[in-house]
């Protein structure tokens, strides 16, 4: 769970006016530009029982399984100001080795060249007109790579849940987050649609401040899953770990 709460910097060429942008109409943009979400971070702090500038830790840096999942303010539902972001990512590798996937769920899409004009033509800029679910599955079978841009109506998130479009990541009581996605990959218009369930081994309960000026903010909410994949297309099924 990364959130800055500065101003974002980078170059943007283009911007089509639309309340849905989809990857396809920008390919010259399908690789994020290098740096761009922790740029001039410092060190991550060791050792220490609180996180610094002056904010309180959340208890103890690490928990085990079954352990009371308290989010302390990095649920789907925390604050992001104007002109910042918030992302949960996801990353995991099969068993076998062979697979992985990685989700990150977006407000204020980071890497969006329209997220960036929006800062510069408009004071305040709202992060919850720019979210989007970026979803890249990888493997022996081939790859899939999807990343639409919605508006502030295809948003709705609470603690618990977070909805953007048709994809969705909820947890239930069970400390299991699902993910329920529903894409189309990019340059090929072709559906990234499947189910995910990641059940934490380890839990984070620590933020770190990861910029010296106190406008990143980085927590670990499970350093150690387990996940579960199924997946109707592409149509693959596995179990590995995940952070």
């Amino acid at each position: 769970d990364t959130r800055r709460t500065g101003e974002l910097r980078g170059a943007v060429s283009g911007y089509d006016g639309g309340d849905l942008r989809n990857g396809i109409a920008r390919l010259d943009g399908i690789v994020p530009t290098a740096g761009l979400a922790q740029q001039n971070s410092g060190a991550l702090p060791g050792g220490r029982q609180r996180a610094p500038g002056g904010r309180r830790a959340d208890g103890g840096a690490f928990g085990t399984s079954g352990s009371d999942r308290d989010l302390g303010g990095y649920g789907f539902d925390v604050h992001v100001p104007p002109g910042g972001y918030a992302w949960w990512y996801i990353d995991a590798l099969s068993d076998d080795r062979r697979s992985g996937l990685t989700v990150i769920a977006f407000v204020g899409s980071v890497f969006s060249p329209y997220y960036a004009l929006s800062r510069r033509r408009a004071s305040p800029s709202d992060p919850e007109n720019h979210v989007s679910i970026n979803v890249a599955i990888y493997g022996a079978d081939g790859n899939r790579w999807a990343m639409t841009e919605r508006g502030r109506s295809s948003l709705t998130r609470d603690t618990d849940t977070l909805t953007i479009g048709p994809s969705r990541l909820a947890w239930d009581g069970a400390n299991e987050l699902t993910v329920e996605i529903d894409e189309v990959a990019v340059p090929i218009p072709r559906r990234v649609r499947g189910c995910l369930r990641i059940r934490p081994l380890v839990t984070g309960a620590q933020t770190f401040a990861i910029h010296p000026d106190g406008t990143h903010f980085w927590r670990p909410i499970a350093p150690r899953a387990r996940i579960e994949v199924e997946l109707e297309s592409p149509r693959r099924s596995w179990s590995g770990s995940a952070y």
